[in-house]
């Protein structure tokens, strides 16, 4: 009985191939080598070469209370002296941090800042109009500011630029906080100027109300007078006389204005000296506007303090590692695709070599079978 083994031929095949495979790329080694070189050097070069980008970080978020005490009294002082005791201290340290974030994000600000900076005015490769452009242009696109991620357990935001030196980074980056803070402190300044200018020229008017109708009163009440002394002194009325009589008593008419000149030459004549002579006596309204212009008037000569519009959680980074290139990341990867790109070479060459072969071997097995043929 025989007994045959049977062996896949597609499985001694693969072996073949294999085989053949590595024998073709070992064949070729220097192939494989030298563009795995290739690969490296024009990976480090590239590494070396690029210019280099490094990124400073900050973490930011709205100011303590405590941190804008000053300009806490300012506005309190106002609310006193507008009746309103209260000020919303929150209110007010997340109405400053949000004027802060419009103006870090606002893209006009950005370049404003950059065109006057030594970020842009040192760099050498800037000698024309258009070139500085791009330059601010590209720098405002590196100052970024980030919202809080959600369900961090401690918020913030945070605020990056990147620059080719760590020094440029972050120096840049903290002008830039200061300048935009100094900016958002006198937007809100001028808001609260407005305010306040608006609520002295208000208590000022109704103060001039209240004394231009007291002088106009008192100025008729003189005229009055006047004509009523003159009358009584026409008709020779010395002193009081009588209009009528009720219960005995003697009651002159003083609510009509005509006969003012029944009270006689001596009281008119007392009367109108003491209307000439005496102040005037202002409502309790008019003492309490002039005790309020007392507080709000020297406000409006005040600095405005210097307080921080936000809060750093971190201060501006010196970066220690650079964002870009990663050099050692790139001659790895120029270090694989060099060697891909050999073994693939190696293979096509081998594959091309073998095809030119078996053609040769082809082309020398007819010609010896046409030989052949001729001598049979």
């Amino acid at each position: 009985m025989n007994h045959h083994t049977h062996v896949n031929p597609s499985s001694h095949a693969d072996e073949i191939d294999l085989v053949d495979l590595f024998s073709t790329i070992w064949l070729r080694k220097w192939i494989v080598v030298l563009l795995t070189a290739a690969g490296i050097f024009i990976s480090a070069m590239y590494a070396w070469l690029s210019p280099q980008v490094w990124k400073s970080y900050a973490y930011i978020n709205q100011p303590r209370v405590s941190e804008i005490f000053d300009y806490l009294e300012l506005r309190r002082t106002l609310a006193r002296a507008d009746g309103n005791h209260v000020v919303d201290r929150g209110a007010l340290a997340s109405s400053l941090f949000n004027e802060f974030v419009r103006q870090f994000t606002s893209e006009n600000r950005k370049r404003q800042f950059l065109e006057g900076h030594p970020y842009i005015n040192e760099r050498a490769n800037i000698d024309s109009e258009r070139a500085r452009a791009l330059a601010v242009e590209a720098a405002a696109q590196n100052l970024v500011i980030e919202a809080p991620e959600e369900g961090v357990i401690s918020p913030h935001y945070t605020v990056s630029f990147s620059a080719p030196t760590a020094e440029q980074a972050r120096e840049t980056l903290q002008d830039y906080l200061l300048d935009t803070n100094r900016r958002a402190i006198e937007i809100f300044d001028a808001e609260f100027k407005d305010a306040l200018t608006a609520s002295i020229s208000t208590r000022k008017t109704e103060r001039e109300m209240i004394e231009r109708e007291l002088v106009t009163k008192r100025r008729n009440w003189i005229d009055e007078l006047t004509a009523a002394l003159d009358t009584a002194r026409a008709a020779g009325i010395t002193n009081y006389m009588e209009g009528r009589a009720i219960d005995g008593s003697v009651i002159v008419e003083l609510s009509e204005r005509q006969r003012l000149f029944m009270l006689g030459e001596t009281f008119l004549a007392a009367e109108l000296k003491t209307a000439q002579e005496s102040p005037i006596i202002f409502p309790v309204r008019y003492y309490e506007i002039a005790d309020q212009l007392a507080m709000l008037e020297p406000m409006l000569d005040y600095q405005a303090p210097e307080v921080m519009a936000f809060r750093y959680l971190l201060e501006p980074t010196l970066p220690l590692t650079r964002e870009s290139p990663r050099r050692t990341l790139l001659v790895a990867l120029g270090a694989i695709l060099g060697l891909m790109l050999g073994i693939l070479t190696a293979l096509i060459s081998g594959t091309v070599a073998s095809s030119r072969a078996q053609r040769i071997a082809q082309l020398k097995a007819g010609e010896e079978a046409a030989l052949r043929s001729i001598v049979a």
